[in-house]
């Protein structure tokens, strides 16, 4: 996981599993005991602002968040399949063999707050 301070507050990323809550409300990831990945924003005086979590059927894990005028960008690893959003996205070893991959493959998304 990662953390990001700033002049707004601090935005936090890293791993979970099943359920999390930063007092906004609970939020679910995958229901089968793999990680998923986490999202946290909140104001200088520790107000939750927003969250967002994103997964697969399989391990994720964010390492890495900055931001920069308003939008919040996060890295991370993958195992096989993640779904961050938009449809899933497959690892390239899992689309050249056809089968699964117990490799890791990386991600980076942007979100807008």
């Amino acid at each position: 996981g990662d953390v990001y301070v700033d002049a707004r507050g601090v935005t936090l990323t890293g791993r979970f599993e099943r359920r999390i809550d930063f007092g906004l409300g609970l939020l679910e990831g995958a229901p089968d005991n793999s990680d998923d990945v986490f999202v946290a924003a909140f104001a200088r005086d520790g107000t939750p602002q927003w969250n967002r979590v994103f997964g697969g059927r399989n391990d994720e894990d964010a390492q890495a968040v900055t931001s920069f005028r308003g939008r919040v960008t996060v890295g991370g690893k993958f195992e096989r399949d993640v779904d961050l959003g938009l449809g899933t996205l497959f690892s390239p070893q899992r689309l050249r063999s056809g089968g699964p991959s117990n490799e890791d493959d990386a991600f980076l998304i942007t979100i807008s707050r």
